[in-house]
């Protein structure tokens, strides 16, 4: 048995245990709680089922829901990211296999002198033609299929991105149901909740930001990594 190999089978099965816990779990956590906690008796009452972890299938169900939620919201936030804060071109949209940190990092990468030599390389590596005019998305999916195992440092950065748009989905709705609580809470409550919100979803939607600018920038240069290692290992 291949000991490396098998080392990275656990790495890559902790990897999607800690995804679904942290990326996926989480999320769906904080959201159950945020509308628990509201003074909305209609909000309360549609989590009031689920929130309760009073014996252990109350517990299932809750652990059941949040993941549930959870996807729920990692679809919501790939959309929120592109259509609120990336904004892509019209020419792009719709554009099928893109990635959202691909889209938002694209206008300043495809200028750049690492992805125009990526883009040389690999059309010599892959003997493409040489007027094979490589798109951005078409570079990135090859750089990914070369990189093999070294593509798990851009995952990286793309679970941490998921997360935290995760979250700021999270707290743009405790943020909502917060303006609309004016009425329904203390002043100096309804402030201090609110400004809580307000800088934790500013907080996590920067964080995103830089990690998905990581995300689709890093691939590039472990791709011409992994290209000059293969070049080597042929010589």
């Amino acid at each position: 048995m291949d000991i490396e190999s098998t080392i990275s089978s656990v790495v890559d099965l902790f990897r999607e245990i800690l995804y679904d816990i942290l990326g996926l779990f989480a999320p769906g956590v904080g959201l159950i709680l945020i509308i628990r906690r509201s003074s909305f008796r209609t909000l309360q009452d549609l989590v009031e089922p689920i929130s309760s972890a009073g014996d252990t299938k109350e517990l299932v169900l809750f652990v059941g829901a949040s993941y549930v939620i959870g996807y729920a919201i990692q679809g919501f936030a790939r959309e929120f990211w592109l259509r609120v804060i990336i904004r892509p071109r019209p020419d792009t949209q719709g554009m099928q296999g893109e990635s959202p940190s691909g889209l938002q990092v694209k206008d300043k990468v495809i200028n750049s002198e690492v992805f125009k030599a990526f883009k040389q390389q690999v059309k010599e590596y892959c003997d493409l033609s040489r007027d094979a005019d490589l798109s951005a998305n078409e570079a990135q999916n090859l750089a990914f299929a070369i990189a093999h195992d070294r593509s798990s440092d851009a995952f990286r950065f793309s679970f941490r991105a998921d997360l935290c748009n995760g979250f700021l989905i999270v707290f743009v709705v405790g943020t909502f149901i917060t303006l609309l609580e004016y009425w329904n809470l203390a002043f100096k409550v309804w402030l201090i909740t609110l400004i809580i919100y307000v800088l934790l979803g500013v907080g996590f939607g920067l964080r995103a930001w830089l990690y998905f600018d990581i995300r689709g920038r890093i691939i590039y240069f472990i791709g011409l990594a992994a290209l000059a290692e293969l070049r080597k290992s042929r010589n």
